[in-house]
């Protein structure tokens, strides 16, 4: 792990520290959408947003730089042991790209983009789930 990190972010509507499909302990109600309707009727969505990858336990933390429309756009998340993705949970009606940074235990950073992808989860129910982009 010298020079580069071999890590992804990645998001989802479903909750990452949950069984998935295939998994034998799966229940059908680990695979809730989380979604309300929020001014002017736009629906949100709870997104999980997190790291993957070989080199995270070399990670300390991560910054998250949300769309500037967010309150508080942006988040540091250290990894931990109740954490160890660096999950962040966001409520989003849209689609956009985060600028990430991550930092590693020698305090080496590293940058890269993510663009949110949660809307290909959703099912298309008569439009209902319909994402904007921002």
């Amino acid at each position: 792990m010298f020079g580069k990190l071999t890590i992804r972010a990645k998001d989802s509507v479903f909750d990452p520290r949950l069984p998935r499909e295939g998994d034998p302990t799966l229940q059908s109600s680990s695979l809730k959408v989380h979604a309300k309707e929020r001014q002017g009727g736009r629906r949100h969505y709870k997104v999980y947003l997190y790291l993957e990858g070989e080199d995270l336990p070399y990670i300390r933390r991560v910054v998250y730089r949300l769309h500037s429309t967010f309150k508080n756009p942006t988040r540091a998340v250290p990894r931990t042991a109740s954490n160890p993705n660096c999950l962040l949970e966001l409520w989003t009606w849209g689609v956009f790209t985060v600028n990430i940074q991550v930092e590693d235990k020698r305090g080496q950073t590293y940058a890269f983009t993510h663009r949110l992808k949660f809307d290909q989860e959703l099912p298309n129910n008569e439009g209902r789930y319909k994402v904007g982009s921002w």
